[in-house]
Formats: structure tokens, C-alpha cells, sequence
């Protein structure tokens, strides 16, 4: 029922431009991602994906996925032959291999590469792009780095290519350890202050003839 209310108040107020496009552009072989994505993008909009759902049934309600276009699209991940790929939404190559059928049986091409080569990768650490490109799954292209080294690659916005350097590689180890102890040292301090902000004084007054404290 607030669905079905949400719906009817988008249509009382949405040009009939924008209707128009979610009833031409939504289709079963498009998600509600990728529909919010491009609905975004043509209107200049910040449309939510939550919002998004309810539109798309309410303007394009034969574009959801059928029951019968679910089960193929199951059977195709589950049926799939070792050695098939796929691309995620998210830029990433998985691929199928021997094992128990389910999420466990298709793996990151990248990381599945480099492990064939090096062993299994410590749990500290990630399989990262050297040039930021998910499709170049090259052995040259790989390098396992700490996932806290990862991460001040990223604030800093440093590129891993540099890390093939060694001299590079040991200046951004020490930078990365000396960011690290300043907010350590930073986050003391401040534990510090809000441990002893609210201490009673010293010294109390003393109400007597003759006494201050």
C-alpha cells in the first residue's frame, strides 16, 4: 500500500518525459541499477535505487524478471562449464571452476592467476591492478599488497604502478608508517583530553575561618 501511494505521487509529479523514458528503457535484461544510472545521468537527478524499484513497477511492470527468465539466468551460473567468464557490475572477471556448485565455484580471474603462481594469498593482503585496469589480469599486471598499504594508496591517490620501483616502494612503506604513527599518536591525545576533561579539581576550597584550600 505505501508502494502503491509513493508510485501514484511520482506520476502526479514527474514530467512525462521521465515517465517515458523509464517505460522505454527498463527491459528484463536491465537492473534497477543500471536503469537508476542512466536515469541519473539523462536528468540531471539523485534518484535512489529504492525509488527507482518502485517507479520501474509502477511504469514498467513487464520489464521485471519473469520466473521462467530467472531460471535461465540460475541454470547458466550453476550449469556453467569449468573455464566459462563472466564480468560483474563492478568491473571484475570471474570465472568458473571445479568445486561445489555455488558461490564457491566461480573466483576472481585476477586473484586465481596470481595464486597459481605465488601460493594462496595471506589474509592481510589483496590482489591489486598496477594499472587500475580490472580487464588486465596479466601476471605483470598483479602485485599482493597490505590492505592498509592499499588503503593510503588510495587517500593519497597514489598509482601501484610506482610500488614496481623498490626505491619508491620503501619511501611510501615509510611514509605510510610514519601517517600511521601520527594518528596513533593523534587518537592518544585525544583519548587523553577526553579522559581527564572532566576530573574534579585538586584542590577543593574549604569552607572554614582561616582555611582557602
Amino acid at each position: 500500500m505505501k508502494e502503491l501511494m509513493m508510485a501514484r505521487r511520482y506520476e502526479e509529479v514527474m514530467p512525462k518525459r521521465q515517465i517515458d523514458f523509464i517505460r522505454c528503457k527498463a527491459n528484463p535484461k536491465l537492473s534497477s541499477v543500471e536503469l537508476t544510472k542512466m536515469f541519473n545521468a539523462k536528468f540531471g537527478t539523485s534518484v535512489s535505487y529504492a525509488a527507482m524499484k518502485v517507479m520501474r513497477r509502477r511504469f514498467a511492470p513487464r520489464s521485471r524478471y519473469s520466473h521462467e527468465a530467472l531460471g535461465v539466468a540460475l541454470r547458466e551460473r550453476f550449469q556453467a562449464t569449468v573455464g566459462t567468464e563472466k564480468t560483474q557490475s563492478d568491473g571484475y572477471i570471474m570465472v568458473k571452476v571445479a568445486g561445489i556448485p555455488g558461490y564457491r565455484s566461480w573466483v576472481y580471474k585476477h586473484r586465481l592467476i596470481w595464486e597459481s603462481h605465488y601460493g594462496p594469498c595471506p589474509k592481510d593482503h589483496m590482489i591489486c591492478f598496477l594499472d587500475n585496469d580490472k580487464t588486465n589480469v596479466s601476471l605483470d599486471n598483479l602485485m599482493a599488497i597490505n590492505r592498509k598499504m592499499s588503503k593510503f594508496l588510495r587517500t593519497k591517490k597514489i598509482p601501484p604502478l610506482i610500488l614496481k620501483d623498490p626505491e619508491a616502494g620503501k619511501m611510501i612503506a615509510i611514509m605510510h608508517q610514519l601517517t600511521h604513527q601520527n594518528n596513533e599518536m593523534a587518537r592518544a591525545r585525544k583519548e587523553l583530553k577526553h579522559r581527564f576533561q572532566n576530573l574534579p579539581p585538586l584542590y577543593q576550597p574549604v569552607n572554614r575561618p582561616g582555611f582557602a584550600y
